[in-house]
């Protein structure tokens, strides 16, 4: 299982290794069996966080 920092630390590195247009960049979270966006990144939108569910 991986931490939820490292989780955004990872995100943040692959953001600033992906940064152009056409890139999505999504962080997930997977619990009991459900998987759900935490956070995306697009060139063309910016960064949007999920609301809690």
């Amino acid at each position: 299982m991986v931490k939820p920092e490292v989780a955004d630390e990872k995100f943040v590195e692959w953001l600033g290794a992906h940064e152009q247009p056409g890139t999505v960049l999504t962080l997930t979270v997977t619990i009991g069996g459900m998987t759900r966006p935490v956070k995306s990144w697009t060139h063309e939108g910016g960064l949007q966080v999920a609301k809690a569910a």
